[in-house]
């Protein structure tokens, strides 16, 4: 699981930097998400090593994951500030998957 946790950390770093240039952050986002589906995906495998605090966080991101998902398909025809805002929880849902990440990396 620390493979997890660095992996994540390094494309969280990354994702953060190229946002300097907005539309390379916003590009790598896409490459962030990826990734952290991949890793939901093992994590939800080994759920078992989690604590009750990491399960908990892990239904949220799971959840918020969703509602985002199911937000982004039945917009037909999003304004601005629609996509600004599921941008922003894009984001946050990546910050929170550090974060279990980072419980799974120190429960070992």
């Amino acid at each position: 699981m620390k493979f997890l946790y660095q992996t994540n950390k390094w494309l969280v770093i990354i994702n953060a930097l190229l946002f300097i240039i907005p539309f390379f952050g916003l590009l790598f986002l896409i490459i962030l998400g990826a990734a952290q589906v991949i890793m939901a995906l093992i994590i939800a495998y080994n759920i078992k090593k989690l604590n009750t605090r990491g399960k908990t966080k892990f239904g949220i991101y799971v959840l918020f994951s969703s509602i985002v998902l199911m937000l982004i398909k039945i917009m037909p025809n999003p304004n601005e500030d629609i996509v600004i805002i599921t941008l922003a929880l894009c984001v946050l849902l990546a910050l929170l998957h550090l974060n279990i990440t980072y419980l799974l990396y120190k429960t070992k």
